[in-house]
């Protein structure tokens, strides 16, 4: 873990740039993509689900070309790459806990027909990528200005709140669904809550200054947060999902 610290101090113009953006209490442009890319990710998902005007897969395309063309703009570039590297990266391991929750939890069932990797819809990586993102930015932005301890449960806090926001629009737009059980949110499993809030807490100590770190480096936090996946899901399920 520690050849996974990042430099403490800038090395050039485009990390000492990033720094102050990280540090700063107002909102900055940096903040403004992101968020457009938030609220872009909400509204069309809540669209297609309760109109089923195209396919989700189309709108995580989508998104992910959204957050591809912002490494254009020099100044996020450093960061972006790597954000959206390691939440690829994370994507893909994510698909072994996708395949735990179908065939050892038989929890997780996904529509028959879709084109899939190993057991999951094909966009599911893409998927991963863009909320990783998104939420590893707003960690990262959080670890600067409070602290990793505060960072870390107000990433789990939005974690818990956000990605199952999404459960629920998997659930109506066909997506994907959870076998019920005594404790549900909806038609959300409350395991899931947890299991998704232990994800993001770990952001916030992973990402920090990320945009420093050595691309290998990068694609070995992606492996890290991936790993974690079914490790926090166990955890979940154990608490909250036998119940």
């Amino acid at each position: 873990m520690k050849q996974l610290s990042p430099p403490a101090f800038a090395s050039n113009h485009t990390e000492q740039y990033l720094a102050e953006k990280a540090s700063t209490r107002r909102l900055t442009w940096l903040d403004l993509v992101i968020g457009g890319g938030i609220l872009s990710d909400l509204v069309l998902s809540l669209l297609d689900a309760t109109t089923k005007w195209w396919y989700v897969g189309l709108i995580e395309v989508f998104l992910s070309l959204y957050l591809l063309l912002w490494l254009l703009a020099r100044g996020i570039r450093p960061l972006l790459g790597r954000l959206l590297l390691a939440g690829f990266i994370a994507g893909i391991c994510e698909l072994f806990t996708d395949a735990s929750g179908q065939y050892v939890a038989h929890s997780l069932i996904y529509p028959a027909g879709a084109l899939t990797l190993w057991t999951s819809p094909l966009y599911m990586p893409l998927s991963w990528m863009v909320v990783l993102t998104h939420l590893g930015y707003v960690a990262w932005r959080l670890r600067v200005l409070l602290g990793w301890r505060r960072a870390s449960l107000l990433s789990a806090i939005l974690g818990a709140i956000q990605i199952p926001l999404y459960e629920e629009m998997a659930y109506y737009g066909g997506w994907w669904r959870y076998k019920p059980v005594h404790l549900m949110l909806g038609h959300t499993p409350i395991y899931v809550l947890l299991f998704e809030g232990l994800i993001v807490a770990a952001l916030p100590l992973l990402y920090d200054r990320i945009e420093r770190r050595a691309w290998k480096q990068v694609a070995l936090i992606g492996v890290i947060v991936g790993a974690w996946m079914p490790f926090a899901a166990v955890i979940a399920w154990l608490l909250l999902g036998l119940w």
